[in-house]
């Protein structure tokens, strides 16, 4: 896969979080404790795959 079609499938955290139904600060935790793998997009925005979102969001219901 190439950074072009990796951005295509990564999500900002904000956007993660309103899928999620949680916070943005809820979400980068969840990052930061593993729950929620993610991608550094450039020098300092960071995102999520949207596979991985999906995957906890199924986990969830």
């Amino acid at each position: 896969m190439n950074a072009e079609q990796r951005r295509g499938d990564v999500e900002s955290v904000q956007s993660a979080a309103r899928r999620l139904g949680v916070c943005p600060r809820t979400a980068r935790r969840m990052i930061a404790d593993g729950r929620l793998p993610s991608y550094r997009i450039g020098d300092r925005l960071i995102g999520a795959q949207r596979a991985d979102v999906d995957a906890l969001v199924r986990r969830a219901t």
